[in-house]
């Protein structure tokens, strides 16, 4: 029963910090100042109505939109601060009219869309980073108990390299291919073509694929920064229960020694009366 109950430890705090890993990737890439940084990198404004600090703005507000508030209001309030910037006539339409203007000056009802649908991914995460967490919990607590300082070292290596492995692999398939990752991963959690937009639409030259290729980058090396942590730490834990396990073997392998000598004294103590 202590065999399975072991086994069940290491699976679930596998699993957990394998989700745990890959959650503070995303975490780091949903920090407004990161947003802020590539957009101001990388926003296109050469295809744009809008120069790069009032396009650096608008990502930032559908950041916000998508990862924290989902404030529909807040964000056309600084797309239409965009427009009355440039004097846009757009600027003045009402919000229903607003939504139907250009889709180089505003964001239509396709762009608002995808960004509701980007905020339930956002939070089917957040709910699947609290059950990682209980994973964690009960697994470390576990593998502790059931494994000892090996258990638990064990399941910070498995996770740390698994973890490295998979990302590993997406990194190549990106490198290679960004594109072809690019539709792969937003068809897994979006209908088809919902995600497409024109080149020179609102959406696109605020966060356009070279910002998102450099939050890719962001995403990985912060998830491989914590699974090299991860494996260490677990290579440290797993040596120092062989350095116990050395200590008391031999020091049992003294005891006779030590017996036996004080033995000998005791009867050459003896012959000696």
């Amino acid at each position: 029963m202590q065999r399975v109950l072991q086994k069940i430890s290491y699976v679930m705090g596998t699993v957990g910090l394998i989700l745990c890993f890959v959650a503070a990737g995303l975490g780091m890439c949903c920090i407004p100042s990161v947003t802020e940084a590539l957009s101001n990198e990388y926003a296109d404004e050469a295809n744009s109505p809008f120069n790069r600090a009032q396009l650096v703005k608008g990502a930032v507000a559908c950041a916000d939109y998508t990862m924290l508030s989902h404030d529909l209001e807040s964000l056309m309030s600084t797309i239409r601060a965009m427009n009355k910037a440039i004097d846009s006539p757009y600027a003045f339409y009402t919000d229903e009219e607003f939504l139907g203007a250009p889709n180089s000056y505003a964001l239509d009802e396709n762009s608002i869309s995808h960004l509701d649908d980007c905020f339930d991914v956002v939070k089917g995460v957040r709910i699947a980073v609290i059950v990682a967490l209980a994973l964690v919990l009960l697994g470390l607590i576990g593998s502790r108990i059931f494994g000892g300082r090996h258990g638990f070292g064990k399941v910070l290596a498995f996770a740390g390299c698994i973890t490295l492995g998979i990302f590993a692999c997406l990194g190549i398939f990106a490198l290679f291919n960004f594109d072809g990752f690019f539709d792969v991963f937003h068809s897994l959690f979006f209908e088809e073509g919902s995600w497409r937009f024109p080149k020179d639409s609102l959406l696109i030259c605020m966060l356009p694929l070279n910002f998102w290729m450099g939050m890719g980058v962001i995403w990985i090396c912060t998830t491989s920064l914590l699974c090299i942590a991860a494996l260490i730490w677990g290579f440290v834990w797993m040596r120092s229960n062989r350095k116990i396990v050395w200590v008391r073997h031999d020091y049992r392998d003294d005891e006779p020694k030590k017996r036996s000598s004080s033995s000998s004294k005791t009867a050459s103590r003896q012959r000696k009366r």
